[in-house]
């Protein structure tokens, strides 16, 4: 065990966090039923730091000319999804892809946009009633398991961003989810990246028990093997190399986080983020920040911070317990094909 009583996403819950030796995975224990944070999460979510910029980015890509490259400059997740694409695929519309847990859907409808065969599902009714309101008729409710065992073999490529940590038991998932494949395919899976930090910091992604697992690159080749698939991981270098990131990985205690909501569903984080986290989470690239939303200040704060000069002074001039992201990043993003 690593940690008792560790903080959960809303109070009064605690979890208990663990580590696997052999992997390099943690994980909480006890698993709870997850419905109703995640309702306050889709409720709620414009305000809720981190989920905040899924609904901008939902909000962008509905009027933005190239809806795809504007994911693939935001942030690197879908830099990762979107590299990874292009090295599989050479004939976007007779390559089936499938997006397992597309949420509000504005990752599936920008490769539609893109020339992409693609169709979103997620387990959520809410989440794809909203998608087909959005962006048309792309979207699917069902389970995974149920919906493979009717689907063995439909699929060329899967996408899978952000899911694996939210989800029971990630090898079962994905190895119901490879069923999907046919001979040859892939599955695309992002996560954040344990690997970079160090082993004294105990949990550094979303509180428990909307992640239940904290990934590694470790992590990946033990599910590799288990799913019959061989895994190989994007370099992410020239992402890097081009956004001049740094990311605060030599900690030498591991701070205890705050709640995100407390027991009533009321997000209770945003007043205690600085400024400059604040600014962090407003999803670069949108019209909303610069159109009349925010104060003057904020806008000249937003354009300064989201500024290739400021990044570039920023990463040179950060000290050593800065790591410089290059081809290890913040987030895995690895490509499982089926053996």
């Amino acid at each position: 065990m690593r940690a008792e009583k560790f903080p959960g996403y809303q109070e009064p819950e605690t979890f208990n966090i663990y580590q696997c030796a052999k992997c390099n995975t943690s994980f909480s224990i006890p698993r709870v039923d997850t419905t109703a944070v995640y309702n306050l999460i889709y409720s709620k979510g414009d305000k809720v730091p981190g989920y905040d910029r899924y609904w901008g980015y939902k909000n962008t890509v509905k009027t933005h000319p190239d809806p795809l490259k504007f994911l693939y400059d935001v942030e690197g997740m879908y830099w990762g999804v979107i590299t990874a694409l292009k090295g599989f695929v050479t004939d976007i519309q007779n390559t089936k892809i499938l997006e397992v847990g597309c949420g509000m859907g504005y990752l599936t409808y920008s490769l539609i946009k893109a020339g992409y065969n693609v169709t979103g599902l997620d387990i959520s009714h809410e989440a794809v009633e909203e998608a087909n309101r959005s962006f048309g008729n792309h979207y699917i409710c069902a389970d995974i398991f149920e919906y493979a065992g009717q689907h063995e073999n439909s699929y060329d490529l899967i996408i899978m961003s952000e899911v694996i940590e939210h989800v029971e038991a990630p090898v079962e998932f994905l190895k119901c989810t490879t069923q999907l494949l046919k001979s040859g395919g892939a599955l695309i899976a992002t996560t954040p990246n344990k690997t970079i930090y160090p082993d004294n910091i105990i949990w550094k992604t979303d509180l428990p028990p909307v992640h239940c697992w904290w990934l590694s690159e470790d992590s990946m080749k033990y599910i590799a093997d288990k799913i019959n698939c061989k895994v190989d991981f994007v370099d992410f270098s020239d992402y890097y190399l081009d956004k001049k990131q740094a990311v605060n990985v030599n900690l030498t205690v591991q701070s205890i986080p705050t709640h995100i909501f407390d027991k009533d569903g009321e997000v209770v984080v945003n007043m205690k983020l600085s400024f400059l986290d604040k600014m962090n989470y407003l999803f670069i690239g949108s019209k909303e920040i610069l159109n009349g939303k925010y104060s003057f200040f904020d806008k000249l704060t937003y354009l300064i911070v989201s500024s290739k000069i400021f990044k570039k002074i920023k990463f040179y001039l950060s000290p050593n317990k800065l790591y410089r992201c290059g081809k290890r990043g913040v987030f895995i993003c690895a490509v499982f094909k089926k053996l």
